[in-house]
């Protein structure tokens, strides 16, 4: 199938299914999910901590560095929560690990992706809609061999994008993405659209690998967009400042809204960073936006095609991240009350969304936060960081 699997030095073990991957037509608002007290989230409990890496991928990462290889030093180690709530995907250099999330045991054997070590890893996890389908984003490669005494690497300066049917752990996508780097993201809409940020914003469908369209992105170590797949909307960061809406279908723009009016102010504009921060709430109504690593812009988005720029500038606050360092992830709780801040602080900050203020700090992975997920129900909270460590609360 044309564009599916793109030439690499070894050819990935797993072919790409001949059957079409059958979703939801639309994605529904979440259900079950439970109405949220802010306050209940005041001293979250932890339940259980995971490994991110394989015990194969901690016995790699030893053996290289014996031979003085710089390996495992800018994971991220992504989570990714499945639509059900049952399912929690970690990853790792070059696996991912599905836990069942009320147990904290692996539920099947990980998911070995493509040949090599990678040494910037894994850096994204995304369910489809339907939780049959997982899109998996990695950094550039480094193929690591040895011959009795003779070690030698290879790179790959190009990241992967992987898709993966989770049913029968056939892989229905794999392809070279130039330009994905350390914080590069995939996701997967409701109509067979995988969605990834690499040199380009890059839109193709899974089930023949054809391009739909791209777009131009702004660069920088974090490539974030956000999905509003009830709205069939692409949110992403424009190349010249501001935030664009996308059609999903076709790519055609339906407008965007300047960083002056996310500033909160037409005197005023943000202090732009490379690493804009964008997560949806579950629901649709909220997007928060960190456009300078500190600032987080909370926009009310319900009806957002009747409402781009203008009447937007009306439904916007601003909370003060008081991080002592940059944002590099941001989640909702699925009823949009409550926002989780991942940092290079090393902390997970809970905010209430309505009033701005700061409901609890998370600080027990001591390294420099990558990844936060709400599970569906609002009742559990993943957070991961660059110590490896996966760790899931409850708030109750």
């Amino acid at each position: 199938m044309p564009g599916v699997a793109i030439a690499q030095s070894s050819p990935p073990s797993a072919k790409p299914a001949a059957q079409k991957p059958v979703l939801s037509p639309k994605p529904k608002t979440p259900s079950g999910a439970l109405p949220i007290n802010s306050t209940s989230w005041k001293n979250p409990r932890l339940v259980f901590t995971l490994n991110a890496l394989t015990d194969g991928e901690t016995k790699q990462i030893k053996e290289m560095q014996k031979y003085e290889f710089d390996v495992g030093d800018s994971n991220t180690y992504p989570v990714s929560i499945s639509p059900n709530g049952k399912v929690l995907a970690s990853g790792g250099l070059n696996a991912v690990r599905l836990w069942d999330l009320q147990t904290g045991k692996d539920v099947t054997a990980p998911l070995a992706l493509t040949e090599g070590v990678l040494p910037s890893g894994i850096k994204s996890l995304s369910f489809s809609p339907d939780g049959q389908l997982l899109s998996v984003a990695s950094g550039a490669r480094q193929i690591f061999q040895r011959s009795g005494s003779n070690s030698s690497q290879q790179w790959s300066q190009k990241g992967i994008v992987e898709v993966w049917n989770l049913r029968n752990r056939n892989r229905l996508v794999w392809r070279d993405a130039g330009g994905l780097g350390s914080g590069s993201q995939s996701a997967i809409s409701s109509s067979e659209q995988l969605i990834y940020a690499a040199s380009s914003l890059k839109v193709i469908n899974i089930s023949d690998g054809q391009s739909i369209f791209s777009l131009r992105t702004m660069g920088g170590t974090n490539q974030f967009f956000a999905l509003l797949p009830i709205q069939n909307i692409l949110v992403s960061p424009e190349l010249i400042g501001g935030i664009a809406f996308q059609d999903l279908k076709d790519g055609r723009s339906l407008g965007s809204i300047s960083d002056k009016t996310l500033s909160g102010s037409s005197n005023s504009e943000l202090t732009l960073s490379l690493d804009t921060c964008i997560a949806a709430s579950p629901d649709e109504t909220m997007l928060a936006i960190s456009r300078d690593g500190k600032v987080i812009t909370i926009v009310n988005v319900q009806n957002l095609r009747t409402k781009i720029e203008k009447q937007l500038s009306s439904d916007i606050q601003q909370i003060e991240s008081k991080h002592q360092g940059d944002i590099t992830f941001m989640a909702f709780s699925p009823d949009h009350r409550v926002l989780a801040t991942a940092s290079k602080d090393k902390t997970v900050k809970l905010w209430d969304v309505k009033t701005g203020s700061l409901i609890t700090t998370i600080t027990e992975h001591g390294a420099a936060m990558t990844s936060v997920a709400f599970a569906p129900d609002g009742k559990m909270l993943v957070t991961s960081g660059m110590d490896g460590k996966v760790r899931v609360w409850r708030n109750d």
